[in-house]
């Protein structure tokens, strides 16, 4: 059973000309967001919800301060934008399936509640999807999916920090965070030498919010007692080479 960081996000488009590239509209997201409420609606209250880069279980978790869900500091940070212009709208691009109906339809009313006005984008397929968020850019808030194992926590993150990934969906780019990932990358085989790296990155990511962490992730390999000598891998594969089975 792995337990993985960062396994559901909402992700925020931070590139000039969206709203998010508004810190307080980014900021409003995240306090009107209740991500237990949204599991309990869309996943009947399972999972492992958190605002956290890393589970609680993870050696890599943090102390780092996660602000509560306030819908009333939300708002008064969306009207100080909209004092300045904005207009409060907001897409959200969602795949087709049922599931991902339901999630969009829950934070479509999670964030409406607040005073934003969100239209739901639907996408007909995967590469439509992939296209409209990787490509083409054309979102808002979109949800999307990390999942940094413990074993290799620097690659997880740059995938998703460093601004010249194609998988950076919020178009995010930090001198600041650059210089923590550096710092995370020479120590990121040790938890207890790399605790200060990875609180710095916490508290940076808490503070530009590129998306909201919505839920760690499980992901379950069982195999048969009788097997044996299957190594795990940081991309939560399995190598066969060595594997053996008893009688």
């Amino acid at each position: 059973m792995y337990v993985l960081g960062m396994g559901s996000q909402i992700a925020i488009n931070m590139r000039e000309g969206r709203p998010g590239a508004d810190e307080r509209v980014r900021e409003a997201i995240n306090l009107a967001f209740d991500n237990e409420a949204y599991l309990e609606r869309t996943a009947d209250g399972e999972g492992l919800p958190t605002k956290h880069l890393f589970a609680d279980t993870s050696p890599w978790s943090t102390d780092v301060e996660v602000p509560a869900t306030d819908r009333d500091a939300a708002a008064a940070l969306l009207e100080e934008a909209k004092a300045d212009g904005y207009d409060g709208k907001l897409s959200y691009v969602a795949g087709s399936d049922p599931v991902s109906q339901a999630a969009s339809v829950q934070v479509e009313a999670q964030l409406e509640a607040v005073g934003f006005d969100v239209t739901l984008d639907g996408a007909d397929n995967p590469t439509d999807q992939t296209r409209i968020l990787y490509v083409d850019n054309e979102f808002d808030i979109a949800l999307s999916a990390t999942s940094v194992g413990d074993e290799d926590p620097y690659s997880g993150l740059a995938a998703v920090l460093d601004p010249m990934s194609p998988t950076n969906l919020s178009g995010y780019a930090s001198e600041e965070m650059a210089a923590k990932l550096a710092a995370l990358k020479s120590v990121a085989d040790s938890p207890e030498e790399g605790a200060a790296a990875m609180t710095a990155i916490e508290e940076q990511w808490q503070a530009d919010i590129p998306a909201i962490v919505v839920s760690a992730s499980g992901n379950y390999l069982p195999w048969s007692d009788a097997v044996h000598g299957i190594v795990p891998t940081t991309q939560t594969m399995l190598l066969y080479d060595k594997a053996w089975k008893s009688s």
